[in-house]
């Protein structure tokens, strides 16, 4: 009930001071009319004293503009003269321009036919090289074929181009004048052992013997025989002197004709270099007929060159005057153009005039009218003072309102939660009881729960203990009879007087402990699920890090399962082990890359 009669009394407020707003706004808009009207006379007045402040502005400018007229009309009339001469200066240039275009192409032609004149001389100079070091092939040419001449024993009635047939004709004779030679010799030689023999048969013949020729009796025919056998062989052997002499002279030519195939090879590439003689004479004639068309053309264009008789100097004083007097006449073209408006600022000045007097005219009588208003501009800041407070309390009044239903709000929701909150009690205390026997009951399960969890642990651990060590004796051969398990399942294995971890112990008996922990499990969930049929055990590469001693108790080991597991499957890749196992199948990559299955043998 209090927020209602608090959020009544401001209610009331706020109606008061809406009546009180509406007779503000109402006394504000006769101000807006009031100020309407003054502030547009205001800028009337305004908008007149700058345009009055302009055009008194421009009236400034243009006198001045008058003033400097005069002064400029001066320097119009001073410069008319040199302005006018500007097309006669501009004549003059422009011939000057085309006198030095036609300086620089005489110019330019001149130096190029120069240039091509030292490039024909460099060419020139080059042939010339060339025909000196042909002219030195041509000497050594003579030379060579004076030599060969002189060896062949021929004249000048022999041309050089015969001369090498000539030398391999000379030499094909003299290889065969030597060769028949040779045979003549061996011809005497055999003669000479023919007669030797017959002279020595007839010898041992002696007078009483038989002819070997004529078949005879010799007698006293062989004294004749004798001679004629002694000059017969001196006959032979006078040939054979002449012959040999031929020969050894037929030898010392071919040597001296055989020495002259290095001067024959020279003559050929000299006479391959001497084809070019008249290539290079044509070249050096041709040289030379360009160089004195090219002087006679250098020669034109110097003299065109001095006729010209081109200055320079005269050209850029030209040009100069020129460029000065276009700026004089740009100077003179402007002043004219500023002379001709003389007559136009002169009329804008007088308009102005009158507008300046009709503006002072406006702005007495708007400042009548600003003084003879109705508006106070203090009396209007009250007003909308008086507004603003009173729409700053129009505004308190609405939140307070706003606060106090708020407030009110806020009391009623809670009002309803706690009512929400007391039934919700109620009825958690109601289910609290029920939870209390469930909750007892929960904790006397879970503690016969864990007390037959441990119970089954400790019977398991200790079959698996017994199992895994009898396994474990079997695999090692005695070496290690008993294993632990520890709280957590993890594996100890007694060594001589203490129990160690299975990382201690080597790759391969780490594998025999893993295999009989196997077994053992297997063994014990077969019986835990009792399961009494014939079942089987599969084994993958068990045997990766055993020796063969180790290898041979764990394949004893396995056999003793037989009982319990009649079929044991084992894979491996280690050839060794396929003797022991009653049957073997062997899987092979085939040609198709696919897998094969075959028994072993």
């Amino acid at each position: 009930s209090g927020f209602k009669a608090a959020i009544k009394e401001h209610e009331k407020q706020k109606i008061v001071l809406e009546e009180q707003r509406t007779a503000i706004d109402a006394k504000l808009k006769v101000r807006d009319e009031e100020k309407l009207a003054y502030t547009k006379l205001l800028q009337q007045q305004q908008a007149a004293h700058q345009e009055l402040q302009e055009e008194t502005v421009r009236i400034g400018k243009i006198e001045a503009a008058l003033a400097m007229l005069a002064d400029e009309e001066a320097e119009y009339q001073k410069i008319e003269k040199i302005a006018g001469s500007y097309g006669e200066v501009r004549k003059r240039l422009d011939a000057l321009v085309l006198k030095k275009s036609e300086h620089a192409r005489l110019t330019a032609e001149l130096s190029f036919a120069e240039r091509e004149i030292r490039e024909i001389d460099a060419r020139a100079e080059m042939t010339r090289a060339h025909l000196a070091a042909l002219q030195k092939d041509s000497c050594e040419k003579e030379k060579i074929c004076s030599t060969i001449r002189g060896r062949l024993n021929t004249g000048p009635e022999l041309p050089d181009t015969r001369l090498e047939t000539a030398v391999n004709l000379r030499l094909h004779e003299i290889t065969k004048q030597a060769a028949t030679i040779g045979a003549r010799l061996q011809q005497y030689q055999a003669e000479r052992e023919k007669i030797k023999k017959d002279r020595d048969t007839i010898e041992a013949a002696g007078p009483d013997g038989v002819c070997p020729l004529c078949r005879q009796k010799l007698g006293a025919h062989i004294g004749d025989l004798e001679k004629e056998f002694a000059a017969r062989l001196e006959e032979l052997e006078e040939k054979a002197v002449a012959d040999l002499a031929k020969q050894e002279k037929l030898t010392a030519e071919k040597s001296a004709i055989d020495s002259l195939v290095p001067s024959l090879e020279t003559l050929r590439t000299i006479a391959e270099r001497l084809r070019m003689l008249v290539e290079y004479e044509n070249e050096l004639a041709e040289l030379m007929t360009k160089r004195s068309k090219k002087a006679e053309e250098a020669k034109i264009h110097a003299t065109a060159s001095e006729t010209l008789a081109y200055d320079e100097s005269a050209y850029r004083a030209a040009e100069m005057e020129a460029h000065e007097v276009q700026k004089v006449q740009a100077r003179f073209t402007e002043l004219g153009k500023k002379i001709g408006q003389a007559v136009s600022l002169k009329q804008q000045r007088s308009d102005l005039l009158a507008r300046t007097t009709q503006r002072k005219e406006d702005l007495a009588r708007l400042e009548n009218e600003i003084a003879a208003s109705a508006y106070d501009p203090a009396e209007t800041t009250k007003t909308e003072g008086e507004l603003a407070s009173t729409d700053q309390r129009l505004r308190d009044e609405e939140v307070a309102i706003a606060t106090a239903s708020r407030d009110r709000k806020f009391a009623e929701d809670r009002i309803i939660e706690y009512k929400r909150a007391q039934d919700e009690i109620v009825y958690l205390q109601k289910q609290a009881e029920g939870l209390r026997d469930e909750i007892a009951n929960l904790k006397l399960t879970r503690t016969l729960i864990a007390e037959y969890v441990i119970y089954l642990m400790q019977v398991v651990r200790s079959r698996l203990e017994g199992e895994v060590s009898r396994i474990i004796a079997e695999i090692t051969g005695g070496r290690y009879e008993q294993v632990l398990l520890d709280e957590d399942f993890n594996l100890l294995v007694r060594d001589i007087d203490n129990d160690y971890p299975i990382e201690r112990f080597s790759g391969g008996e780490q594998d025999d402990i893993a295999v009989a922990l196997r077994i053992a499990l297997s063994r014990y969930l077969a019986e835990l699920h009792q399961v009494h049929e014939s079942t089987f055990l599969i084994f993958d590469e068990i045997f990766g890090s055993q020796d063969e001693e180790r290898r041979s108790n764990l394949l004893t080991a396995l056999r003793t399962q037989e009982s319990r597991f009649p079929q044991i499957l084992l894979i491996s890749h280690i050839a060794e082990i396929q003797g022991e196992f009653a049957n073997t199948l062997v899987v092979e990559m085939g040609t198709d890359s696919a897998s094969r299955v075959r028994e072993a043998e």
